[in-house]
């Protein structure tokens, strides 16, 4: 697509101004929240008073807003209440009463890590049946083609931004070792229990009674993992990917770009923070739809336009657990080599992207983000705001996206 240089320094421009007036305007987009809703309404706004796209629609579904990030809360509570009935059992003794206390302490460390893996590492609605519901919204506008659609591509980035993390507020590594000192000991706990168990089941032991003392004391970080009443800017993460949807739109209106059988979608999904639920509620709903139509669809997720040597096409997510669309990806190198560069292949190391929920649903998806996984200052915290904005790889993400659909608009996906 011949798009000028102008032309997209104009979009990049006009994004960042967008971004930072969402920042300081609307702000902190709590999942399922009016705010959410707020800033998918100004960008709905904005396509429609320009003309970029040819339709648009805001399309609600059910979710629960503490969905994905319940889970810490719920095992904090689950495992300082197993460490104090240890403690107790170790300071009264009693056979029986030890009996039970090892059996909870058992029983509410499975319990916790069947949590743990499919709420937080499967991003499954473990625990939202016991949630209560909001209403959330996907913001939905397509460019038709000229002629019968046969392909169509959807370029994608989530409005809501997330809960503070506490402690990446103070350095990532903290968040890290936090979490792997509370998995010791509550594998360190299920292995004291157990002896217990089988060994001196009616033997109070002032060691493990402080082990246990300490275990609870620690456990109790779980509560404090994410902080509920503090909402970040998400200025990057991911106004960037949001606006560099709304800036492909804006960049083929006005370099007169036509396309005659592809379809372009730009979905401005809502909830990603709250386990993707915005591009699961799409998936689910437009697969079905799709499918029957017969048009071949490619969803592109990018999210967070930030760190420009990182930008990398996320082929695994959930800790390598999901995996995306291999013609997806291979639609991305194509893309890359054609703008003279190769791209990296990546596993996002904890969490996901929208990508992953499409991905889940059986349709072709891929991420692209460009952040720095050992290290980012700004990452869900609200240092992630309007002051640390970087043009220069929300345009380098911009170019890809743009090359992405010229490449999928002449030859399709590519086999695998």
């Amino acid at each position: 697509m011949k798009i000028s240089k102008e032309i997209k320094d104009q979009a990049v421009d006009y994004s960042m101004k967008c971004i930072t007036h969402i920042c300081e305007t609307i702000g902190p987009r709590e999942s399922g929240m009016p705010a959410e809703l707020e800033c998918q309404k100004y960008v709905q706004n904005e396509l429609e008073k320009n003309n970029w796209v040819d339709s648009t629609a805001i399309e609600p579904f059910k979710m629960a807003r503490y969905g994905l990030l319940s889970f810490a809360p719920v095992i904090g509570f689950l495992m300082v209440v197993a460490a104090l009935i240890q403690v107790i059992a170790h300071a009264i003794g009693g056979n029986t009463f030890s009996i039970v206390a090892n059996v909870i302490f058992i029983l509410f460390s499975a319990l916790s890590l069947i949590i743990a893996f499919f709420q937080f590492l499967l991003y499954k609605q473990f625990l939202d049946v016991f949630l209560p519901k909001l209403e959330s919204h996907n913001l939905i506008a397509k460019i038709n083609p000229t002629g019968e659609i046969k392909r169509r591509i959807v370029i994608s980035g989530h409005a809501d931004s997330a809960y503070e993390f506490t402690f990446m507020r103070i350095h990532q590594t903290l968040m890290v070792v936090v979490i792997a000192i509370n998995i010791v000991f509550l594998l360190i706990g299920v292995g004291i229990s157990i002896f217990n168990l089988i060994e001196r089941p009616n033997t109070p032991h002032l060691w493990a009674l402080i082990l246990f003392a300490i275990m609870g004391s620690f456990f109790v970080t779980f509560f404090f993992l994410f902080n509920f009443k503090e909402v970040v800017p998400g200025a990057n993460d991911n106004l960037t990917g949001v606006f560099l949807a709304v800036s492909v739109a804006r960049c083929m209106k006005e370099a007169n770009i036509q396309l005659e059988n592809t379809e372009v979608q730009i979905l401005i999904t809502g909830s990603e923070e709250a386990g993707l639920r915005g591009a699961n509620a799409w998936a689910k709903k437009y697969k079905p739809i799709y499918d029957a139509e017969g048009v071949e669809t490619v969803f592109v997720a990018f999210d967070t336009m930030h760190d420009y040597d990182w930008m990398t096409i996320y082929e695994r997510e959930m800790s390598g657990i999901t995996k995306n669309s291999a013609r997806a990806i291979k639609l991305i190198d194509r893309a890359a080599e054609e703008m003279g560069i190769k791209l990296p292949h990546g596993t996002v190391p904890a969490g996901a992207s929208d990508a992953a929920a499409v991905s889940m649903n059986k349709m072709h998806a891929v991420a692209i983000a460009a952040q720095n996984p050992h290290g980012t200052r700004y990452y869900h915290n609200r240092r992630d705001n309007q002051h640390d904005l970087k043009p220069e790889t929300f345009a380098y993400g911009l170019d890809i996206a743009l090359k992405t659909i010229e490449v999928f608009d002449k030859e399709g996906l590519p086999e695998a």
